[in-house]
């Protein structure tokens, strides 16, 4: 798939989240796509869509959210061994940041896959925050 329909591709589908569950979506001036997800109590995490390639050239997304602060892991080698019991992703340090991602090749994504993806790394991120991070 060539870079720019893969980046359509992906763009399509952000699109038609916004459209159909009115998650407020922002594009960086890399390309990058910022979804915003609401939470029922009033709360919401930024999670990011972020087009890449593999070393074969196949197009990726990366569908990934800061989780908190390196610093703030109450225990980070916990946190890390959770990586085996996650259904969807892994969490990563990125720098000072705590990540949670997961990547899709672009030819087979389609909007259920992004929309799962993104709900289930914003809803994990929330969760991962509360429970493994200093307030």
């Amino acid at each position: 798939m060539e870079k720019t329909s893969a980046l359509g591709r992906i763009e399509n589908i952000v699109r038609r989240l916004h459209r159909e569950k009115g998650w407020p979506v922002e594009k960086t001036a890399e390309g990058e796509w910022i979804v915003t997800v609401p939470f029922m109590d009033g709360g919401r995490q930024a999670v990011h869509a972020t087009p890449r390639t593999d070393r074969e050239g196949d197009a990726l997304v990366h569908v990934w959210s800061v989780i908190g602060k390196r610093e703030n892991v109450r225990n980070p080698i916990e946190l890390l061994e959770l990586n085996a019991s996650l259904s969807y992703g892994a969490c990563a340090f990125d720098g000072e940041n705590v990540v949670i991602k997961r990547s899709h090749l672009v030819r087979d994504a389609d909007v259920t896959e992004i929309s799962k993806a993104i709900s289930y790394i914003a809803n994990k991120a929330s969760e991962l925050r509360r429970d493994f991070f200093k307030s």
